[in-house]
């Protein structure tokens, strides 16, 4: 039988929870979004080989194979926790509305023959690697009524929900954890141009509220379903700040997007979980917002931003739990291992401002292909090394 929980998942509720002290035996956890590109083989090239004895470098408690995905790259790397989607939802487009979308396609089509347009709007390039998003299709108020009353929303079944109950039950026993993951109203609704949204707040606030119910109603079956599943930890991932600050004002955002946050916070703390948000850029002026809607945490805390641990530490103490914030921009790809190496020891340090509570340690984004292994390497072993006391800060 599958374990109820373990050691990392306990370390990060303590972490997030932000209500208790940690133990100074107890360790930091940590948190990864994404490992990308050549660090996924590299690993495997330079650690999947036998020492000097015989004995495999890569053991099995580093195999993680499980009924929703393989997650062995990050727990080879040592990570405690990744984000993971969840239990699968879908916005379906009825045939009026794939109609209306075919006709959309055949005019970009003239100039970008691979551009396809999903039942939410957005439009999308891809070529045989990956995709990407291009830009928005709905530009009025008349098409975006077309498409929310054209679409429809397929849930995750009972199966969806033991198959990522078994997942989660056989991460418990490697000791690694999931985060239920998914978008919410800024990057779920990429679809609708930046001019129409800021339209609508002006002069049809009602139909922006109606939009923003819609784009909820997926990612509230997902944690759901997630919860049903036994799930714990939990965050939302919603791009919405420059470097510079919030796309959206905070009192705009206060009334259009705090409450449709809520309505996911209060399923995780409903359910004695705990739930982050992640944005990128500088997110100061809206971590009231965020406190407000009941996050446990914000992630990345992108230090080109102008984000440190340091300051969000300081002006909201006990409100708010942070998770970050090595620099993926500059220090990771371009620095030397012993930048590095300082970087980590001035966040686990700043982690510490009001106690050992409240933090758990990540990059400030995703491992991306243009970071050395070599430095990845190094953040983590200095990770450990703080952990276990063989540096002190």
């Amino acid at each position: 039988m599958c374990a109820n929980t373990c050691e990392a998942e306990q370390l990060i509720l303590k972490a997030l929870r932000n209500e208790e002290l940690f133990e100074e035996h107890e360790r930091i956890p940590s948190f990864v979004q994404s490992i990308m590109g050549h660090l996924v083989p590299d690993y495997f090239e330079r650690f999947d080989v036998e020492d000097e004895d015989g004995n495999d470098l890569i053991g099995e408690d580093q195999i993680l194979l499980t009924a929703t995905g393989d997650y062995t790259i990050y727990k080879c790397y040592g990570y405690d926790s990744h984000w993971c989607g969840g239990p699968p939802y879908s916005y379906v487009a009825n045939d009026a509305l794939k109609e209306k979308i075919s006709e959309i396609e055949k005019e970009l089509k003239k100039t970008h023959p691979k551009y396809v347009v999903t039942p939410l709007g957005l439009i999308r390039s891809r070529n045989q690697v990956t995709h990407w998003y291009v830009g928005p299709s709905i530009k009025d108020e008349e098409t975006l009524r077309f498409f929310m009353n054209n679409l429809s929303v397929k849930k995750p079944d009972i199966s969806d929900i033991e198959r990522w109950q078994k997942s989660r039950g056989q991460c418990m026993d490697k000791n690694w954890c999931q985060f239920i993951s998914c978008n919410m109203v800024f990057e779920g609704g990429l679809g609708v141009s930046l001019g129409l949204i800021s339209k609508l707040i002006r002069k049809n606030p009602g139909l922006l509220h109606e939009w923003y119910d819609l784009l909820l109603e997926g990612p509230i079956a997902r944690f759901k379903a997630a919860v049903k599943a036994g799930f714990k930890l939990f965050c939302t991932a919603d791009d919405m700040a420059y470097k510079t600050g919030p796309m959206m004002s905070p009192q705009d955002y206060r009334k259009f997007v705090t409450p449709q946050a809520k309505k996911l916070c209060d399923i995780v703390r409903d359910a004695d979980g705990v739930v982050f948000m992640h944005t990128d850029g500088n997110i100061y002026s809206v971590i009231d917002n965020f406190i407000e809607a009941g996050y446990h945490a914000i992630q990345p805390l992108e230090p080109t931003s102008g984000m440190r641990i340091k300051k969000v530490k300081e002006g909201w103490g006990d409100q708010i739990a942070c998770i970050g914030n090595c620099d993926t921009t500059k220090t990771l790809p371009f620095g030397t291992e012993q930048e590095v190496r300082q970087e980590v020891h001035r966040d686990m340090k700043e982690g510490r401002i009001g106690g050992k509570k409240g933090y758990v340690f990540a990059a400030s984004g995703s491992l991306h292909p243009r970071i050395h292994i070599d430095n990845v390497l190094a953040m983590l072993d200095e990770w450990k090394k703080i952990n276990d006391g063989s540096i002190e800060l």
